[in-house]
Protein backbone atom coordinates (compact mmCIF):
# COMPACT_ATOMS: atom_id res chain seq x y z
CA UNK A 1 0.00 0.00 0.00
CA UNK A 2 1.32 3.70 -0.88
CA UNK A 3 0.28 6.75 1.03
CA UNK A 4 -0.10 10.04 -0.74
CA UNK A 5 0.41 13.20 1.02
CA UNK A 6 -0.80 16.35 0.40
CA UNK A 7 -2.26 19.38 1.36
CA UNK A 8 -4.88 20.54 -0.94
CA UNK A 9 -6.94 18.11 -3.10
CA UNK A 10 -8.39 20.36 -6.16
CA UNK A 11 -10.32 19.11 -9.22
CA UNK A 12 -8.56 19.91 -12.77
CA UNK A 13 -12.06 20.97 -14.28
CA UNK A 14 -15.50 20.81 -13.00
CA UNK A 15 -16.21 20.65 -9.52
CA UNK A 16 -16.72 17.07 -8.15
CA UNK A 17 -14.37 14.86 -7.18
CA UNK A 18 -14.89 10.94 -7.29
CA UNK A 19 -14.02 8.16 -5.84
CA UNK A 20 -13.95 5.06 -8.74
CA UNK A 21 -16.85 3.02 -8.11
CA UNK A 22 -16.66 0.17 -5.51
CA UNK A 23 -14.48 2.19 -3.59
CA UNK A 24 -14.83 3.55 -0.45
CA UNK A 25 -13.67 6.75 1.23
CA UNK A 26 -12.53 6.02 4.90
CA UNK A 27 -13.35 9.60 6.84
CA UNK A 28 -14.10 8.25 10.41
CA UNK A 29 -17.12 10.23 12.25
CA UNK A 30 -18.17 11.69 8.50
CA UNK A 31 -22.01 10.61 7.65
CA UNK A 32 -21.77 8.12 4.61
CA UNK A 33 -25.63 8.33 3.86
CA UNK A 34 -29.36 8.64 5.31
CA UNK A 35 -32.50 7.60 4.98
CA UNK A 36 -35.66 8.09 5.97
CA UNK A 37 -39.40 7.04 6.66
CA UNK A 38 -41.58 9.94 7.11
CA UNK A 39 -45.27 9.95 6.92
CA UNK A 40 -48.38 11.81 8.32
CA UNK A 41 -51.40 9.93 9.06
CA UNK A 42 -54.70 11.57 8.20
CA UNK A 43 -56.43 9.11 10.47
CA UNK A 44 -55.27 6.49 13.57
CA UNK A 45 -53.39 3.07 13.18
CA UNK A 46 -54.17 1.17 16.03
CA UNK A 47 -53.56 -2.53 17.34
CA UNK A 48 -55.39 -4.39 20.49
CA UNK A 49 -52.46 -7.71 20.01
CA UNK A 50 -50.84 -8.50 23.17
CA UNK A 51 -47.40 -9.73 21.33
CA UNK A 52 -45.45 -7.24 19.47
CA UNK A 53 -46.36 -6.73 15.87
CA UNK A 54 -44.91 -4.46 12.91
CA UNK A 55 -46.51 -1.33 12.58
CA UNK A 56 -45.12 -0.39 9.27
CA UNK A 57 -42.93 2.66 10.08
CA UNK A 58 -39.80 1.25 8.65
CA UNK A 59 -36.46 1.93 6.43
CA UNK A 60 -33.83 -0.08 4.97
CA UNK A 61 -30.52 0.84 5.04
CA UNK A 62 -27.04 -0.77 3.26
CA UNK A 63 -24.17 -0.07 5.21
CA UNK A 64 -21.05 0.74 2.81
CA UNK A 65 -18.86 -1.19 5.42
CA UNK A 66 -18.37 -3.56 8.20
CA UNK A 67 -17.52 -1.95 11.50
CA UNK A 68 -19.61 1.77 10.77
CA UNK A 69 -22.05 2.97 13.17
CA UNK A 70 -25.86 2.91 12.06
CA UNK A 71 -27.57 5.92 14.50
CA UNK A 72 -31.56 5.11 14.73
CA UNK A 73 -33.84 8.14 15.21
CA UNK A 74 -37.18 7.37 15.69
CA UNK A 75 -40.34 9.70 16.19
CA UNK A 76 -43.87 9.75 16.50
CA UNK A 77 -45.80 12.84 17.21
CA UNK A 78 -48.56 11.47 19.40
CA UNK A 79 -49.69 7.70 20.59
CA UNK A 80 -53.13 6.78 22.75
CA UNK A 81 -53.92 3.94 24.60
CA UNK A 82 -57.11 2.99 26.55
CA UNK A 83 -54.68 0.68 29.20
CA UNK A 84 -50.87 0.28 28.30
CA UNK A 85 -48.92 0.34 25.30
CA UNK A 86 -45.23 -0.57 24.23
CA UNK A 87 -42.80 0.28 21.42
CA UNK A 88 -39.26 -0.59 20.13
CA UNK A 89 -37.43 -1.33 17.77
CA UNK A 90 -36.98 -4.40 15.92
CA UNK A 91 -34.16 -4.95 13.23
CA UNK A 92 -34.37 -7.54 10.60
CA UNK A 93 -37.68 -8.91 12.06
CA UNK A 94 -36.17 -9.38 15.71
CA UNK A 95 -36.15 -7.32 18.96
CA UNK A 96 -32.64 -5.89 18.74
CA UNK A 97 -30.60 -7.38 21.45
CA UNK A 98 -30.04 -5.89 25.34
CA UNK A 99 -33.20 -3.31 24.55
CA UNK A 100 -36.06 -3.53 27.64
CA UNK A 101 -40.17 -3.51 26.10
CA UNK A 102 -39.66 0.43 26.92
CA UNK A 103 -36.95 1.39 24.24
CA UNK A 104 -38.81 3.73 22.29
CA UNK A 105 -41.99 4.31 24.95
CA UNK A 106 -44.16 3.04 27.18
CA UNK A 107 -47.77 4.63 27.86
CA UNK A 108 -50.25 4.11 30.53
CA UNK A 109 -53.99 6.10 30.92
CA UNK A 110 -53.32 6.21 34.21
CA UNK A 111 -50.26 8.34 33.86
CA UNK A 112 -50.05 9.71 30.20
CA UNK A 113 -52.51 8.18 27.47
CA UNK A 114 -51.94 10.91 24.97
CA UNK A 115 -47.90 11.14 24.16
CA UNK A 116 -45.50 11.54 21.66
CA UNK A 117 -42.43 8.70 21.74
CA UNK A 118 -38.97 8.95 20.45
CA UNK A 119 -35.74 7.45 20.99
CA UNK A 120 -32.05 7.33 20.01
CA UNK A 121 -30.34 4.04 19.52
CA UNK A 122 -26.93 2.49 17.60
CA UNK A 123 -25.90 -0.45 16.01
CA UNK A 124 -22.61 -1.60 14.65
CA UNK A 125 -22.34 -3.14 11.23
CA UNK A 126 -21.19 -6.51 10.94
CA UNK A 127 -20.98 -6.60 7.42
CA UNK A 128 -22.59 -5.07 4.31
CA UNK A 129 -26.24 -6.60 4.07
CA UNK A 130 -28.99 -4.64 4.05
CA UNK A 131 -30.75 -4.11 7.72
CA UNK A 132 -34.19 -3.37 8.16
CA UNK A 133 -35.41 -1.66 11.43
CA UNK A 134 -39.09 -1.01 11.97
CA UNK A 135 -41.37 0.23 15.47
CA UNK A 136 -42.83 -2.74 16.87
CA UNK A 137 -45.55 -2.25 19.36
CA UNK A 138 -48.41 -3.91 21.81
CA UNK A 139 -50.97 -3.21 24.13
CA UNK A 140 -50.51 -4.79 27.87
CA UNK A 141 -53.37 -7.21 28.89
CA UNK A 142 -56.13 -5.82 26.93
CA UNK A 143 -56.98 -2.16 25.51
CA UNK A 144 -56.08 -0.60 22.09
CA UNK A 145 -53.01 1.52 21.29
CA UNK A 146 -53.33 3.92 18.54
CA UNK A 147 -49.86 4.19 17.55
CA UNK A 148 -50.15 7.02 15.22
CA UNK A 149 -53.02 9.33 16.48
CA UNK A 150 -55.06 10.91 13.37
CA UNK A 151 -53.54 13.78 11.93
CA UNK A 152 -50.10 12.32 13.97
CA UNK A 153 -46.98 11.98 12.12
CA UNK A 154 -44.32 9.21 12.33
CA UNK A 155 -40.33 9.33 11.54
CA UNK A 156 -37.41 6.62 11.50
CA UNK A 157 -34.41 7.99 10.13
CA UNK A 158 -31.27 6.26 9.91
CA UNK A 159 -27.49 7.75 10.01
CA UNK A 160 -24.04 6.12 8.85
CA UNK A 161 -21.36 7.25 10.68
CA UNK A 162 -17.61 6.25 9.18
CA UNK A 163 -15.66 4.35 12.13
Amino acid sequence: MSTLKVNNIDTQTGTTISVASGKVLAAPGHVLQCVQYSAYYPSGVTTTSTSYVASGIKKTITPKASGNLIIIQANISMMYATAAGYARIYMNGSAMANRGNYQLGYMNISHNNYAGMGTQDQHTTTDTSSLEFEVYVRVGSSGTLTYVHAEGHAALTLWEIAQ
